[in-house]
């Protein structure tokens, strides 16, 4: 099954439904797999910090999908 999940993630006609409900399923390997895209929309992004952990985040700074300004810090 997660290799179709994997599939699916590198899809480049995805359609915006399926990325959410890919995005939602929080498994950490297709998350770094649909972060890898090329050309991520600013709200695909968004959906992918809210899911993912710090090495999500440090990948798609990396690659420049994220500048580091746009990092969201955590409140206490």
């Amino acid at each position: 099954m997660r290799d179709v999940l994997l599939g699916l993630a590198e899809n480049p006609a995805l359609r915006a439904g399926l990325y959410a409900r890919l995005v939602a399923s929080g498994d950490e390997e297709v998350l770094f797999t649909l972060a890898d895209r090329e050309r991520l929309a600013p709200s695909q992004v968004e959906h992918l910090l809210a899911v993912g952990g710090p090495g999500l985040t440090w990948f798609l700074v990396r690659g420049g999908l994220l500048p580091w300004l746009e990092i969201p810090q955590e409140h206490p």
